[in-house]
């Protein structure tokens, strides 16, 4: 129990300062979130897609293309169900053009790349953010908690 507190007040804000991203909040809101009911899980997991969706046609290049070319926007998302209107991209396409698959909005400094080593073929490679990493760590945490780690 001392070491979560130590980690809580002084190990993960340091973190934060020195990787730049706040691992910290993200845990935070995940141990508030694990107990949100279906009904409010749902809502805040539509309002994430859609905040995706809107981010990707308006600034990742295959999307924004996609968008013009099959007259789709984000008003046309309004329910799950319209999700099937997106299209189904896999590794194959992304490594096609991997460069269309890139948001304008961020500069390429402030992108960390991550792959794969290729055991089954081609090595994989994208792009992630702080924030994701700090999500996908923030996880982790939550997790070993459970486990009482």
């Amino acid at each position: 129990m001392l070491y979560n507190r130590i980690a809580k007040s002084l190990i993960l804000p340091a973190i934060g300062i020195i990787s730049g991203y706040s691992v910290s909040n993200q845990l935070n809101f995940f141990e508030k979130s694990q107990w949100f009911s279906n009904e409010q899980l749902e809502r805040f997991q539509f309002y994430k897609i859609k905040k995706l969706v809107k981010h990707a046609f308006e600034t990742v290049p295959f999307y924004k293309s996609f968008s013009n070319e099959n007259n789709i926007y984000i008003n046309d998302i309004k329910t799950l169900d319209d999700l099937k209107k997106l299209p189904i991209v896999n590794k194959k396409i992304i490594q096609t053009t991997p460069e269309s698959f890139i948001s304008g909005a961020f500069s390429k400094n402030d992108l960390i790349q991550i792959g794969t080593g290729g055991t089954t073929g081609k090595p994989f490679h994208s792009y992630t953010t702080k924030t994701a990493r700090s999500i996908l760590h923030s996880i982790g945490l939550r997790g070993k908690r459970w486990g009482q780690y």
